[in-house]
């Protein structure tokens, strides 16, 4: 689901085979064992016998690394700068070190079924700080529910031959469909694609859990006349996964591109891309209109909470306390009290789902080492 991994099919350096100094340079970087290679890096160290000159340990590139943090400071020290490092860092490793970090920031407590004590009934996702303010309440909705929108799963089968261009492509992360929209590009924004996958690995970290608390099963199995056109993935139906990531990534790439007075066209535009993307499950078979329901305030709260963490006040975003209760938000068991605002209105969540500000949480905990906010940094200066 990572945007920088999916970029593997650009295959421009490795179909040019011709120049092997890339695989050298992979071999000894360590992704690819050469035996050929290594033998003739033994042989040039021991031949060259740099190791030493007049008797002293000489450095290994032209202008030595000095160390500046307190303590380890002296003469032809290395330096250590936890920020120097962190970039210099692969992106991979530079993934993990973020995912971590976000990982610290939500609990999730969940209230079991009175009626069924392996099955979870409510789950509130609360902010890891002194307060614990919870940021958003989901409740399961009933299998009743699930049954009643079978009828409009089916309906919206309908549509798949007009829509399979676009659902096919969108199985990954939908990066052109962004692109589109705001001109993301991996040459020119880089530092935003490594922060849109951090924020997205975390999200998926926290929609399976949900996923796996709430166990609720997905459209086929209830019928086996939805036949739906895509082989249906191995995990748990509620709340839609690809809804919640993308209207992640829409409230994310809203803070960085909405800079002038089309703000609000931008913003429009990346909510319908989400809103689109989510409904396509649908019409795939694989998705109830309960489940992008609920994935797409799940979405928003994470996204907020990630801009939240990593930029505080800058990325002009609120943390607000909000609810998806199906027995509010449904006026019967299909159709919403309020059709979702689209699209003139689509990000205009609390229209749809209520919510209150948090006026108890300020400015977010600065960790040690900010790993995501030196990232937001760098990934801000690329709109700039």
């Amino acid at each position: 689901m990572a945007f920088l991994t999916s970029h593997t099919s650009h295959t421009s350096h490795t179909s040019h085979t011709s120049h092997t100094s890339h695989a050298d340079y992979v071999s000894y970087s360590g992704q690819d064992a050469s035996p050929l290679l290594a033998e003739g890096l033994i042989a040039s160290q021991t031949g060259l016998n740099h190791w030493e000159l007049d008797g002293q340990r000489r450095p290994l590139f032209a202008n030595p690394i000095v160390e500046d943090r307190k303590g380890f400071g002296g003469k032809d020290q290395l330096i250590t700068s936890p920020r120097r490092r962190f970039f210099e860092m692969e992106a991979e490793p530079r993934a993990y070190v973020c995912h971590a970090e976000l990982m610290t920031l939500l609990d999730i407590d969940s209230t079991v079924d009175t009626s069924s004590a392996d099955v979870v009934a409510e789950a509130k996702l609360v902010l890891r700080n002194k307060a614990r303010p919870t940021l958003l309440t989901l409740q399961r909705p009933t299998y009743k529910l699930f049954r009643a929108q079978l009828d409009l799963v089916h309906e919206m089968s309908k549509e798949r031959r007009e829509r399979y261009v676009e659902i096919l492509p969108q199985v990954y992360p939908a990066h052109a469909w962004w692109a589109q929209v705001v001109g993301l590009r991996p040459d020119r924004h880089r530092m935003t694609l490594e922060f849109l996958d951090a924020a997205l690995n975390f999200t998926c970290s926290t929609v399976f859990r949900l996923k796996q608390l709430f166990a609720c099963p997905r459209p086929f199995e209830y019928t086996g006349d939805l036949q739906p056109m895509l082989m249906t993935p191995g995990h748990d139906s509620w709340p839609s996964g690809h809804a919640t990531e993308s209207f992640l990534i829409a409230r994310v790439l809203d803070s960085f591109a909405r800079q002038d007075d089309a703000r609000a066209k931008v913003d429009a535009a990346l909510f319908e891309v989400a809103a689109r993307i989510a409904e396509n499950r649908e019409v795939a078979g694989l998705h109830f209109p309960a489940d992008s329901a609920a994935g797409r305030i799940l979405g928003d709260t994470l996204g907020r909470l990630v801009l939240w963490h990593s930029a505080g006040g800058q990325a002009k975003v609120e943390l607000k306390s909000r609810e998806f209760l199906p027995s509010k938000f449904y006026a019967n068991d299909t159709e919403p009290r309020a059709k979702p605002h689209l699209p003139n209105e689509v990000s205009d969540f609390d229209k749809d789902y209520g919510g209150t500000t948090l006026t108890d949480v300020v400015d977010p905990p600065v960790p040690t080492q900010p790993y995501m906010q030196w990232l937001w940094e760098k990934a801000q200066q690329e709109w700039a």
